[in-house]
């Protein structure tokens, strides 16, 4: 099902919620990605787990060489 959150509590539900609750896949969508190193840690535990992860951004966001 999918899950439509506010400004408030994004971050928060993001990381409890979405990525520690999912299961089988999860599939985030956002214009900016800005990967904090808890949620770079979540998604990390989540794909260890074997949840197929599917990140939508724009490519300016994506910076390989980015420090976490």
């Amino acid at each position: 099902m999918a899950s439509f959150l506010t400004t408030s509590g994004t971050s928060n539900a993001i990381e409890e919620k979405l990525i520690i609750e999912a299961h089988e896949r999860l599939d985030l969508l956002s214009p900016y990605l800005k990967l904090s190193r808890n949620l770079y840690e979540r998604l990390r535990d989540a794909d260890m787990r074997g949840v197929t992860i599917r990140i939508v951004c724009r490519k300016v966001d994506l910076d390989e060489g980015q420090k976490i």
